[in-house]
């Protein structure tokens, strides 16, 4: 699942964000609409609810950081244990 799920975020990421780049922070290249732009994306696309507290660093850090996110949530978590 890991590739489709990373694919998919590449996608959309490139999608709201001119110039995407997969190797740097995403904090940095994402400013307050377009994260909202974004969420809204990723919610629609993988059918599942980010949570306000949900949004912090350590889920949305790297491209690999978000792909583990969102498998948890796919797999019904949300944080790791």
């Amino acid at each position: 699942m890991g590739a489709d799920v990373s694919t998919s975020l590449k996608a959309l990421l490139a999608d709201t964000i001119a110039g995407f780049d997969p190797s740097a922070p995403l904090w940095r290249q994402l400013n307050s609409i377009q994260l909202v732009e974004f969420v809204t994306k990723l919610e629609s696309h993988f059918k599942i609810q980010v949570h306000a507290v949900e949004f912090d660093e350590e889920n949305f850090r790297t491209l690999e950081s978000l792909t583990a996110f969102v498998e948890r949530k796919l797999s019904g978590g949300s944080r790791p244990n």
